[in-house]
């Protein structure tokens, strides 16, 4: 609290005698440009939230409160309270408008094949992928780069999941966790990478020859790889499995992304051959069975 913009006259108080200083307090009055609707905004003093027990209905179109350092929230339903401005000042008598900043979310790399992007406030959900209760907002309709779409400041889980009713419904669900997005700004925010298991059934064999038992890798490249590739494996090259194979089937994991399936010799002069289906993709799907001379199957 501040002190009164007038101080009163002086007053003679005689030994054991009385007075009555009458002192006139004026309020601090304010509006508050592009509030958010729907719920209840909120004041406090500096440092505390909405628990505080003292804490004070504020009315964004006439607002009323004692001068000095306020700090604001928006209380709504579907994401508990919302912070806002922080430590804003007011003075007593009328005060510019205060401006409630938008806050938004950004993702980049969100899956597809899923459905929609939603995102659910971490205050009224325990979880992402469980019952919203009509609570969650849809960010988007597919995957990919979504945004910015503005939100409430807080945390939000984020997922993608079919849509039904206007409201996330379906069994499959792709879940990216808790995303904090903050007051007044933009949050951009990359989808984890996916990295699925990845079977290679149907592998030619290698014929020994006079150079003893071949030995060969299977190896996941991003970028094309000649039948001459030696026995080192080429730039930005994944191994799937171990180094040594003698069966015609391999297992490993990739993560999500377009890839040159090879069978790799590792002895005497090298050499690679080259999967039918490649290029091919590696999704969302959590697992992909690749016939060597064959096809690719999620």
């Amino acid at each position: 609290m501040r002190s009164p913009a007038t101080i009163p006259n002086m007053v003679t108080l005689e030994p054991g005698g009385s007075a009555v200083i009458e002192v006139e307090f004026e309020f601090a009055q304010f509006t508050v440009d592009n509030a958010p609707s729907g719920g209840t905004m909120i004041a406090v003093p500096v440092g505390l939230d909405c628990s505080a027990s003292n804490a004070r209905t504020v009315n964004p179109s006439d607002g009323t409160l004692p001068p000095g350092e306020w700090t604001f929230f928006y209380e709504h339903d579907d994401y508990g309270c919302a912070p806002g401005p922080e430590g804003h000042e007011l003075f007593a008598g009328v005060n510019s408008p205060l401006e409630w900043l938008d806050s938004s979310l950004r993702v980049t790399g969100a899956p597809n094949g899923f459905g929609s992007i939603w995102a659910v406030s971490g205050a009224v959900a325990s979880s992402s992928c469980t019952d919203a209760g009509g609570r969650a907002i849809e960010l988007a309709s597919s995957g990919g780069n979504v945004g910015p779409v503005t939100l409430p400041a807080g945390d939000w889980y984020v997922f993608a999941m079919e849509s039904s009713g206007g409201q996330p419904s379906g069994e499959e669900c792709r879940d990216a966790g808790l995303v904090a997005v903050p007051y007044g700004e933009e949050r951009v925010f990359a989808w984890p990478a996916h990295t699925a298991s990845v079977t290679v059934t149907n592998i030619p064999s290698i014929s020994g020859g006079f150079l003893g038992t071949p030995r060969w890798r299977i190896i996941a490249s991003p970028n094309p790889v000649s039948n001459n590739c030696g026995t080192n494996p080429p730039g930005g090259a994944v191994t799937i499995g171990s180094n040594s194979h003698s069966s015609d089937q391999v297992s490993g994991s990739l993560a999500a992304g377009t890839w040159y399936i090879v069978r790799q010799r590792t002895n005497s002069t090298g050499g690679c051959l080259t999967a039918a289906a490649s290029p091919i993709t590696i999704g969302w799907a959590p697992s992909y069975t690749l016939d060597f001379q064959g096809s690719l199957t999620p």
